[in-house]
């Protein structure tokens, strides 16, 4: 077979179309090969579909390979997806700290699965978003009940994937959610009358209440997401079979037609700007969030080691990303959160200036000293904190 170029713009509809029209769309027992154009822009959809579709492509005794352009390839590669699908791949670039922009590939195979991915997923948002607690319990619920039921209704026999975007520029927040299990149709076959088509189950799936079977699920999953994607006027889109479902800016756009398709896909992308707050939709006030467990963590175990949580002290970056996660975690820790400095040999101004300087300058020297320790930190950094602690706060009481 002759290799199968990618589209320039590589979503899920012209991926699943690229893969119908040279007829690999359903599997291959085959080798599989892939030209990856320099131009190529792949989206969160597109690699979360590539991803579990290519390991059904494995399962069945198939190879898949992938050649073209390198800084596309790269990104392959950084998102793991040559990982998944044994594609072998020499990296050529230093991998960045996951908590930056992206959350790579995750497979879910089980239950086991579920809570880490959506952990992961919110700690790239605790990190990078200044308001990150107005912003984590709805992305929070979305992701881990879409994420969840593939474990509870697609009776897939091949993993599915997760994988998630960050564009600060655009203010955008991608989440991809797939499998190539039964499908929606498939799985409310008891709730679907005979001449209900994919369209019908699509609709019913996104009414509360809705679900297969009252004993695995309350049926409130892909409503809930859909309703706060609607409020946060965002983006959210399911396909099942050869039907796909679209909110664009929070307003419906219906139903389109494309090639069928096994199993199940959701992207959602949040505006990162609008926060909303589950309370605000049906789905009520959450009993418990990720930040309040984070936080109940660290209050038993007492720290957030710096070295292992900064791929760098040398840089504003780092610093800034851990800044953030403190200021979300402070308001739900019931003792001094300590930042623990043991195995960090030296540190930037920048750094300091970025991680501390801001900190003080924003919850105020006597509170700063009553809810956060710093430990096992050298003399001469000490120095050197102070000096651009007292910088910031002198520049401000200037202005």
């Amino acid at each position: 077979m002759s290799a199968i170029p990618l589209p320039e713009f590589c979503n899920s509809d012209t991926l699943i179309e690229t893969l119908d029209e040279h007829e690999v769309l359903h599997g291959s027992d085959d080798t599989v090969r892939f030209h990856v154009p320099d131009d190529c822009f792949i989206t969160c959809g597109s690699l979360a579909y590539l991803a579990t579709w290519g390991r059904r492509t494995l399962r069945n005794g198939g190879e898949i390979q992938f050649s073209g352009a390198e800084d596309p390839c790269s990104y392959l590669s950084r998102m793991n997806l040559f990982e998944h699908l044994n594609v072998p791949y020499e990296e050529d670039f230093q991998r960045r700290d996951e908590t930056g922009r992206f959350t790579p590939i995750r497979l879910i195979e089980g239950a086991s699965d579920v809570e880490p991915t959506t952990n992961e997923i919110l700690e790239l948002v605790l990190h990078q978003f200044e308001n990150a607690r107005e912003f984590v319990p709805a992305l929070e619920w979305v992701v881990y009940e879409t994420i969840d039921n593939i474990r509870l209704h697609a009776d897939t026999s091949v993993p599915g994937a997760v994988c998630a975007q960050y564009f600060p520029s655009k203010h955008r927040m991608n989440v991809a959610i797939c499998d190539v299990g039964q499908g929606i149709t498939s799985s409310l076959e008891s709730q679907l009358e005979p001449w209900e088509g994919t369209g019908d189950a699509i609709k019913k799936a996104l009414e509360r209440g809705v679900t297969r079977d009252k004993e695995v699920g309350q049926g409130n999953g892909l409503p809930g997401a859909l309703e706060i994607a609607k409020a946060n006027e965002g983006t959210f889109r399911v396909w099942t079979n050869d039907v796909v479902y679209d909110i664009e800016d929070g307003e419906e756009k219906g139903f389109q037609k494309r090639p069928s398709v096994d199993g199940t896909g959701v992207v959602v992308r949040f505006d990162t700007t609008n926060p909303v707050h589950p309370s605000d939709t049906f789905l009520g006030q959450p009993g418990w969030t990720y930040i309040k467990d984070e936080a109940q963590r660290l209050n038993l175990e007492g720290r957030i080691k710096v070295a292992e949580d900064c791929i760098s002290t040398g840089a504003r970056e780092p610093a800034k990303r851990l800044r953030r996660k403190v200021q979300s975690l402070l308001p739900d820790m019931n003792r001094p959160l300590v930042l623990d400095f043991e195995d960090v040999g030296s540190a930037s101004s920048s750094f300091l200036d970025e991680l501390l300087g801001r900190l003080v300058d924003t919850l105020g020297q006597e509170t700063f000293d009553q809810k956060v320790r710093l430990v096992n930190i050298p003399d001469e950094m000490v120095d050197m904190a102070n000096v651009v602690i007292g910088q910031r706060v002198e520049n401000d009481q200037d202005l």
